[in-house]
């Protein structure tokens, strides 16, 4: 069977995007600052103006992703190993129902020690407000520098490269 240059290249571009659509994805974004505000599981507020001059990962996760439930556990140890480094990691749940946003909520307060607990707020509450926009898969993380301008989101699972990236953002 033979196969002309010209079919030959548009196989291997379709192979390519098929590939890089079914791979977890990081998009560099524009220089677009966020702003969240909402209330935690508590009533405690939690704006992300209160974190300014902080590098920031804002997480938009559900309780029923696989993917999320196996990467809180690095979500927390990173949070509470770099702190101390001006690192705020915050979740924010995008589960339909209360119920399922209070039992995620709870689960990360009595499975957690104290110091990898973060604020996590529930993105349906009528008093939340965030920039974010809309979230075409769970998990996403949204990088923001010091001065809270988007630097990176990742669509899906974060990869190894991702948290050298956050690693070397705080300096």
């Amino acid at each position: 069977m033979t196969i002309n240059t010209s079919r030959r290249q548009a196989l291997a571009i379709s192979a390519a995007m098929a590939f890089h659509l079914a791979s977890p994805r990081a998009f560099a974004t524009s220089a677009q600052k966020h702003s969240l505000s909402g209330f935690d599981l508590s009533g405690k507020p939690v704006h992300l103006q209160d974190f300014s001059g902080k590098v920031v990962m804002v997480s938009f996760v559900t309780g029923d992703c696989a993917v999320c439930a196996g990467e809180l556990r690095l979500m927390r140890e990173f949070y509470s190993a770099n702190q101390s480094r001006g690192f705020v990691q915050l979740a924010v749940s995008l589960d339909r129902r209360p119920r399922d946003y209070r039992q995620l909520a709870e689960f990360m307060i009595t499975g957690a020690p104290a110091p990898q607990r973060f604020p996590m707020v529930w993105r349906l509450h009528a008093n939340h407000q965030d920039s974010f926009g809309p979230m075409s898969r769970t998990p996403t993380h949204v990088i923001l520098d010091r001065q809270a301008t988007e630097f990176r989101r990742r669509e899906g699972g974060m990869q190894s490269g991702d948290w050298d990236e956050l690693w070397s953002l705080m300096g």
